[in-house]
């Protein structure tokens, strides 16, 4: 399965009511130390893109993609790290967030330098 499907079917399960989204302890320190809220973190799942996939074993990870509106007409890009168990993809675990301006990215910080 590609990440597209696969986000797309955990989107449609988070709103359906039988999805589950987890913010990990790492997660949740970081995304104080960064100013973005869970709020945020859940638009950008919600409505976000992913842009990479990595499988170890049964551990898949989704990189996805968002511009969190911050003013009018100001965006904020924003990663969310999202790790899955292909057995139980109805719950996902964000593992991290992050502002991608580091200088890693390319492509409008959808690839990798």
């Amino acid at each position: 399965m590609n990440a597209e499907t696969e986000h797309r079917k955990f989107v449609e399960l988070l709103e359906e009511g039988d999805g589950k989204l987890v913010i990990s302890k790492h997660a949740l320190h970081r995304q104080i130390e960064r100013g973005i809220s869970e709020i945020d973190i859940r638009n950008a799942v919600l409505n976000g893109w992913p842009i990479e996939r990595r499988q170890d074993g049964a551990d898949v990870t989704i990189v996805l993609m968002y511009f969190l509106k911050i003013g009018k007409g100001q965006y904020r890009p924003l990663h969310v790290v999202c790790v899955f168990n292909v057995v139980h993809p109805e719950s996902w675990t964000v593992k991290t967030t992050y502002d991608p301006r580091s200088g890693e990215w390319r492509d409008n910080f959808q690839r990798r330098k």
